[in-house]
Protein backbone atom coordinates (compact mmCIF):
# COMPACT_ATOMS: atom_id res chain seq x y z
CA UNK A 1 0.00 0.00 0.00
CA UNK A 2 2.80 2.51 0.40
CA UNK A 3 4.75 1.21 -2.48
CA UNK A 4 1.09 2.13 -4.50
CA UNK A 5 1.06 5.28 -2.04
CA UNK A 6 4.68 6.41 -3.45
CA UNK A 7 3.75 5.92 -7.04
CA UNK A 8 0.55 7.94 -7.02
CA UNK A 9 2.83 10.73 -5.39
CA UNK A 10 5.45 10.67 -8.11
CA UNK A 11 2.90 9.92 -11.03
CA UNK A 12 -0.42 12.16 -10.09
CA UNK A 13 -1.35 12.88 -14.08
CA UNK A 14 -0.45 8.77 -14.59
CA UNK A 15 -2.63 8.36 -11.97
CA UNK A 16 -5.66 10.59 -12.92
CA UNK A 17 -5.56 8.70 -16.61
CA UNK A 18 -6.07 5.61 -14.91
CA UNK A 19 -8.06 6.63 -13.02
CA UNK A 20 -10.40 8.33 -15.99
CA UNK A 21 -10.13 4.87 -18.14
CA UNK A 22 -11.49 2.95 -15.09
CA UNK A 23 -14.29 5.14 -14.88
CA UNK A 24 -15.18 5.20 -18.68
CA UNK A 25 -15.01 1.69 -18.95
CA UNK A 26 -17.27 1.26 -16.41
CA UNK A 27 -19.77 3.15 -17.27
CA UNK A 28 -19.89 1.73 -20.61
CA UNK A 29 -20.05 -1.93 -19.14
CA UNK A 30 -22.78 -0.53 -16.91
CA UNK A 31 -24.59 0.86 -19.99
CA UNK A 32 -24.48 -2.52 -21.51
CA UNK A 33 -25.56 -4.30 -18.58
CA UNK A 34 -28.58 -6.21 -19.04
CA UNK A 35 -31.42 -5.78 -17.10
CA UNK A 36 -33.54 -9.07 -15.79
CA UNK A 37 -36.19 -9.85 -13.61
CA UNK A 38 -34.43 -12.67 -11.25
CA UNK A 39 -30.81 -13.21 -11.50
CA UNK A 40 -28.90 -15.93 -13.99
CA UNK A 41 -29.50 -19.12 -11.73
CA UNK A 42 -30.34 -23.00 -12.71
CA UNK A 43 -33.29 -23.47 -11.04
CA UNK A 44 -33.07 -27.36 -9.49
CA UNK A 45 -36.90 -27.85 -10.09
CA UNK A 46 -38.24 -29.99 -12.75
CA UNK A 47 -42.47 -30.04 -13.20
CA UNK A 48 -44.40 -32.69 -14.62
CA UNK A 49 -47.58 -32.42 -15.86
CA UNK A 50 -49.72 -35.22 -16.99
CA UNK A 51 -53.16 -34.79 -18.32
CA UNK A 52 -56.10 -37.94 -18.61
CA UNK A 53 -59.61 -36.86 -19.78
CA UNK A 54 -61.42 -35.08 -17.28
CA UNK A 55 -61.20 -37.18 -14.13
CA UNK A 56 -61.98 -35.59 -10.53
CA UNK A 57 -58.97 -33.94 -8.55
CA UNK A 58 -59.17 -37.07 -5.98
CA UNK A 59 -59.14 -39.49 -8.84
CA UNK A 60 -55.84 -38.10 -10.75
CA UNK A 61 -54.09 -37.97 -7.20
CA UNK A 62 -55.22 -41.93 -6.32
CA UNK A 63 -54.47 -42.70 -10.01
CA UNK A 64 -51.35 -41.16 -10.81
CA UNK A 65 -49.60 -39.18 -8.06
CA UNK A 66 -48.76 -41.99 -5.64
CA UNK A 67 -47.16 -43.80 -9.00
CA UNK A 68 -45.68 -40.67 -9.92
CA UNK A 69 -43.90 -40.48 -6.83
CA UNK A 70 -43.25 -44.36 -6.25
CA UNK A 71 -41.72 -44.02 -9.79
CA UNK A 72 -39.30 -40.81 -8.30
CA UNK A 73 -37.59 -42.35 -5.10
CA UNK A 74 -35.16 -43.95 -7.60
CA UNK A 75 -33.90 -40.57 -8.61
CA UNK A 76 -30.65 -39.51 -7.07
CA UNK A 77 -30.37 -35.95 -5.69
CA UNK A 78 -34.09 -35.63 -4.99
CA UNK A 79 -35.19 -33.22 -1.96
CA UNK A 80 -38.67 -32.62 -2.48
CA UNK A 81 -42.05 -33.19 -4.46
CA UNK A 82 -44.90 -30.99 -4.70
CA UNK A 83 -48.60 -32.32 -6.74
CA UNK A 84 -51.10 -30.22 -7.49
CA UNK A 85 -54.01 -32.16 -8.78
CA UNK A 86 -56.85 -30.52 -11.12
CA UNK A 87 -59.77 -31.76 -13.08
CA UNK A 88 -57.72 -33.94 -15.62
CA UNK A 89 -54.76 -32.76 -14.38
CA UNK A 90 -51.59 -33.15 -12.53
CA UNK A 91 -48.40 -31.15 -12.04
CA UNK A 92 -46.00 -32.55 -10.14
CA UNK A 93 -42.67 -29.95 -9.27
CA UNK A 94 -39.68 -32.14 -8.37
CA UNK A 95 -36.75 -29.69 -6.46
CA UNK A 96 -33.23 -31.39 -6.26
CA UNK A 97 -30.09 -30.47 -4.41
CA UNK A 98 -28.38 -27.19 -5.88
CA UNK A 99 -25.38 -29.03 -6.61
CA UNK A 100 -27.03 -31.90 -8.49
CA UNK A 101 -26.96 -32.52 -12.30
CA UNK A 102 -29.87 -31.06 -13.36
CA UNK A 103 -29.17 -32.46 -16.95
CA UNK A 104 -28.74 -35.88 -15.80
CA UNK A 105 -31.66 -35.74 -13.12
CA UNK A 106 -34.15 -34.61 -16.37
CA UNK A 107 -33.25 -38.03 -18.14
CA UNK A 108 -33.97 -39.65 -15.06
CA UNK A 109 -37.09 -38.04 -14.46
CA UNK A 110 -38.30 -38.70 -17.96
CA UNK A 111 -37.12 -42.35 -17.26
CA UNK A 112 -39.01 -42.62 -13.97
CA UNK A 113 -42.45 -41.06 -15.63
CA UNK A 114 -42.53 -43.58 -19.13
CA UNK A 115 -44.53 -46.03 -17.76
CA UNK A 116 -46.62 -43.77 -17.23
CA UNK A 117 -46.42 -41.88 -20.83
CA UNK A 118 -47.58 -45.39 -22.19
CA UNK A 119 -50.66 -45.99 -20.15
CA UNK A 120 -53.83 -45.67 -22.73
CA UNK A 121 -55.80 -43.71 -20.42
CA UNK A 122 -53.21 -40.93 -20.17
CA UNK A 123 -53.49 -37.98 -23.18
CA UNK A 124 -50.31 -36.50 -22.65
CA UNK A 125 -46.67 -36.10 -20.72
CA UNK A 126 -45.05 -33.46 -20.50
CA UNK A 127 -41.58 -32.92 -18.50
CA UNK A 128 -39.94 -29.77 -18.60
CA UNK A 129 -37.43 -27.72 -16.85
CA UNK A 130 -38.72 -24.71 -14.44
CA UNK A 131 -36.93 -21.76 -15.18
CA UNK A 132 -38.11 -18.74 -13.59
CA UNK A 133 -36.71 -16.57 -16.18
CA UNK A 134 -39.44 -17.94 -18.53
CA UNK A 135 -42.35 -15.85 -17.23
CA UNK A 136 -43.68 -13.27 -19.39
CA UNK A 137 -41.93 -10.32 -18.71
CA UNK A 138 -45.82 -8.05 -19.53
CA UNK A 139 -49.08 -9.40 -18.99
CA UNK A 140 -52.25 -7.70 -21.06
CA UNK A 141 -55.65 -7.83 -20.06
CA UNK A 142 -58.64 -6.81 -22.82
CA UNK A 143 -61.75 -6.03 -21.55
CA UNK A 144 -64.95 -5.85 -23.87
CA UNK A 145 -68.04 -3.68 -21.91
CA UNK A 146 -71.71 -3.60 -22.78
CA UNK A 147 -72.58 -3.28 -26.33
CA UNK A 148 -68.65 -4.30 -27.47
CA UNK A 149 -68.29 -7.06 -29.79
CA UNK A 150 -68.31 -11.12 -27.94
CA UNK A 151 -65.49 -12.61 -26.14
CA UNK A 152 -65.30 -15.30 -29.27
CA UNK A 153 -64.45 -11.90 -31.14
CA UNK A 154 -62.60 -10.35 -28.96
CA UNK A 155 -59.86 -12.97 -28.60
CA UNK A 156 -59.68 -13.61 -32.54
CA UNK A 157 -58.58 -10.07 -32.80
CA UNK A 158 -56.11 -10.19 -30.03
CA UNK A 159 -54.63 -13.33 -31.59
CA UNK A 160 -55.00 -12.07 -35.30
CA UNK A 161 -53.97 -8.88 -34.78
CA UNK A 162 -52.26 -7.87 -31.32
CA UNK A 163 -50.29 -10.35 -31.04
CA UNK A 164 -48.50 -11.05 -34.18
CA UNK A 165 -47.93 -7.21 -34.41
CA UNK A 166 -46.08 -7.55 -30.84
CA UNK A 167 -44.10 -11.02 -32.04
CA UNK A 168 -42.19 -8.99 -34.94
CA UNK A 169 -40.68 -6.30 -32.41
CA UNK A 170 -37.45 -6.47 -30.97
CA UNK A 171 -36.40 -8.62 -27.83
CA UNK A 172 -40.41 -10.08 -27.79
CA UNK A 173 -40.03 -13.90 -28.38
CA UNK A 174 -43.92 -15.21 -28.22
CA UNK A 175 -47.35 -13.47 -27.50
CA UNK A 176 -49.84 -16.30 -25.98
CA UNK A 177 -53.50 -14.88 -25.61
CA UNK A 178 -55.70 -16.80 -22.93
CA UNK A 179 -59.23 -17.05 -21.88
CA UNK A 180 -61.97 -15.24 -24.24
CA UNK A 181 -63.84 -17.75 -25.76
CA UNK A 182 -63.53 -19.78 -29.32
CA UNK A 183 -66.57 -20.62 -31.83
CA UNK A 184 -66.82 -24.24 -32.49
CA UNK A 185 -69.67 -26.28 -35.06
CA UNK A 186 -71.20 -28.57 -32.31
CA UNK A 187 -73.16 -31.61 -34.12
CA UNK A 188 -76.41 -31.96 -32.07
CA UNK A 189 -77.86 -35.39 -32.22
CA UNK A 190 -81.22 -36.60 -31.33
CA UNK A 191 -81.11 -39.45 -29.35
CA UNK A 192 -84.09 -41.44 -30.21
CA UNK A 193 -83.57 -40.82 -33.97
CA UNK A 194 -80.19 -42.24 -33.62
CA UNK A 195 -81.36 -45.48 -32.34
CA UNK A 196 -84.17 -45.83 -35.12
CA UNK A 197 -81.61 -45.59 -37.68
CA UNK A 198 -79.46 -47.87 -35.61
CA UNK A 199 -76.63 -45.30 -35.79
CA UNK A 200 -73.96 -44.75 -33.44
CA UNK A 201 -71.68 -41.80 -32.36
CA UNK A 202 -68.72 -43.69 -33.32
CA UNK A 203 -70.36 -43.82 -36.79
CA UNK A 204 -71.50 -40.45 -36.86
CA UNK A 205 -68.32 -38.87 -36.05
CA UNK A 206 -66.33 -41.48 -39.30
CA UNK A 207 -68.35 -40.15 -41.62
CA UNK A 208 -68.06 -36.52 -40.96
CA UNK A 209 -64.18 -37.00 -40.51
CA UNK A 210 -63.67 -39.08 -43.92
CA UNK A 211 -65.97 -36.29 -45.34
CA UNK A 212 -63.94 -33.31 -44.13
CA UNK A 213 -60.97 -33.98 -46.57
CA UNK A 214 -59.28 -32.68 -49.61
CA UNK A 215 -58.35 -35.18 -51.88
CA UNK A 216 -54.94 -34.91 -53.96
CA UNK A 217 -55.95 -35.88 -57.55
CA UNK A 218 -53.06 -35.81 -59.20
CA UNK A 219 -51.66 -33.99 -61.50
CA UNK A 220 -51.66 -32.62 -65.41
CA UNK A 221 -49.02 -31.95 -67.96
CA UNK A 222 -50.22 -29.48 -70.89
CA UNK A 223 -47.79 -27.94 -73.19
CA UNK A 224 -44.80 -26.24 -70.54
CA UNK A 225 -47.57 -26.35 -67.57
CA UNK A 226 -47.87 -29.23 -64.64
CA UNK A 227 -51.10 -28.56 -63.09
CA UNK A 228 -51.71 -29.65 -59.99
CA UNK A 229 -55.31 -31.09 -59.36
CA UNK A 230 -57.29 -31.10 -55.77
CA UNK A 231 -60.66 -32.27 -54.26
CA UNK A 232 -61.26 -29.36 -52.20
CA UNK A 233 -64.26 -31.33 -49.67
CA UNK A 234 -63.31 -29.44 -46.62
CA UNK A 235 -66.64 -28.14 -44.43
CA UNK A 236 -66.51 -23.82 -44.96
CA UNK A 237 -70.26 -23.48 -43.80
CA UNK A 238 -72.65 -25.07 -41.45
CA UNK A 239 -74.80 -26.48 -43.99
CA UNK A 240 -72.18 -28.97 -45.64
CA UNK A 241 -72.03 -30.92 -42.31
CA UNK A 242 -75.68 -30.94 -42.40
CA UNK A 243 -75.51 -32.20 -45.73
CA UNK A 244 -73.29 -35.06 -45.24
CA UNK A 245 -74.52 -38.56 -45.55
CA UNK A 246 -74.12 -41.32 -42.68
CA UNK A 247 -76.16 -43.80 -43.96
CA UNK A 248 -78.99 -45.56 -46.50
CA UNK A 249 -81.92 -46.52 -45.26
CA UNK A 250 -84.56 -49.17 -47.62
CA UNK A 251 -87.41 -47.11 -49.01
CA UNK A 252 -89.67 -49.93 -49.40
CA UNK A 253 -90.01 -49.53 -53.26
CA UNK A 254 -86.63 -51.25 -53.70
CA UNK A 255 -84.32 -48.21 -53.19
CA UNK A 256 -82.02 -46.18 -51.16
CA UNK A 257 -82.88 -42.99 -49.33
CA UNK A 258 -79.74 -41.47 -48.08
CA UNK A 259 -80.07 -40.29 -44.16
CA UNK A 260 -77.95 -36.89 -43.87
CA UNK A 261 -76.96 -35.54 -40.60
CA UNK A 262 -79.66 -32.76 -40.54
CA UNK A 263 -82.27 -35.94 -40.22
CA UNK A 264 -81.03 -37.00 -37.17
CA UNK A 265 -79.86 -33.84 -35.47
CA UNK A 266 -79.03 -30.16 -35.92
CA UNK A 267 -75.81 -28.06 -36.60
CA UNK A 268 -75.20 -24.96 -34.72
CA UNK A 269 -72.24 -22.59 -34.09
CA UNK A 270 -71.88 -22.06 -30.71
CA UNK A 271 -68.99 -21.67 -28.04
CA UNK A 272 -66.49 -24.42 -27.26
CA UNK A 273 -65.78 -26.15 -23.84
CA UNK A 274 -63.91 -23.30 -21.17
CA UNK A 275 -60.65 -24.38 -20.46
CA UNK A 276 -59.15 -21.92 -19.11
CA UNK A 277 -61.25 -18.51 -17.79
CA UNK A 278 -59.57 -14.98 -17.55
CA UNK A 279 -60.93 -11.86 -15.10
CA UNK A 280 -59.87 -8.40 -15.44
CA UNK A 281 -60.72 -6.51 -12.45
CA UNK A 282 -63.77 -9.09 -11.67
CA UNK A 283 -64.55 -8.57 -15.40
CA UNK A 284 -64.52 -11.61 -18.18
CA UNK A 285 -62.07 -10.86 -20.48
CA UNK A 286 -59.04 -12.04 -22.35
CA UNK A 287 -55.21 -12.00 -21.06
CA UNK A 288 -51.93 -11.28 -23.31
CA UNK A 289 -48.90 -12.52 -22.16
CA UNK A 290 -45.79 -11.43 -23.49
CA UNK A 291 -42.19 -12.96 -23.32
CA UNK A 292 -38.78 -11.61 -23.82
CA UNK A 293 -36.24 -13.30 -25.89
CA UNK A 294 -33.27 -14.66 -23.69
CA UNK A 295 -30.84 -11.94 -23.33
CA UNK A 296 -32.76 -9.59 -24.16
CA UNK A 297 -33.40 -6.77 -21.34
CA UNK A 298 -36.44 -6.82 -19.29
CA UNK A 299 -37.11 -3.46 -19.29
CA UNK A 300 -36.48 -2.27 -22.62
CA UNK A 301 -38.98 -5.15 -24.11
CA UNK A 302 -41.50 -3.86 -21.30
CA UNK A 303 -40.82 0.16 -22.46
CA UNK A 304 -41.10 -0.81 -25.75
CA UNK A 305 -43.93 -2.91 -25.84
CA UNK A 306 -46.01 -0.24 -23.60
CA UNK A 307 -44.74 2.37 -25.92
CA UNK A 308 -46.23 0.40 -29.30
CA UNK A 309 -49.79 -0.15 -27.52
CA UNK A 310 -51.01 3.19 -28.51
CA UNK A 311 -50.10 3.19 -31.79
CA UNK A 312 -51.07 -0.05 -32.44
CA UNK A 313 -54.88 0.14 -30.56
CA UNK A 314 -55.14 3.46 -32.82
CA UNK A 315 -53.88 1.06 -36.32
CA UNK A 316 -57.41 1.18 -38.67
CA UNK A 317 -57.43 -2.45 -38.23
CA UNK A 318 -58.18 -2.36 -34.69
CA UNK A 319 -60.16 0.69 -34.44
CA UNK A 320 -62.92 -1.41 -33.24
CA UNK A 321 -60.23 -2.93 -30.58
CA UNK A 322 -59.22 0.81 -29.49
CA UNK A 323 -62.93 1.54 -29.23
CA UNK A 324 -64.34 -1.25 -27.13
CA UNK A 325 -61.27 -2.62 -25.42
CA UNK A 326 -59.19 -1.18 -22.25
CA UNK A 327 -55.71 -2.32 -21.95
CA UNK A 328 -54.67 -2.92 -18.24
Amino acid sequence: MEALARLAARRPVAMNMFALVIMVLGYFSWKELPLDLFPDLQSPTIVISITSGDRPPVEMERLYGERVEQQLFTVQGLREIEQVARSGRLITRVTFNWDANIDLALIDVNKAVAPIASDQNVDDVQVRRFDPRQAPVLVLGLTAPSGAPELAELRRLARRQLAPTLEQMEGVAEVRVTGGRIKEAQVRLDRTRLEAYGLTLGQIEQRINATNVDINAGTIVEDDKVLVVRGISRFTELENIENVVVSYVDDGKGGNVPVAIADIGEVVMADADITNLVRVNGVEGVGVSIYKEAGANTVAVSEAVRAALGPLLEDADLEWLNRHCAPL
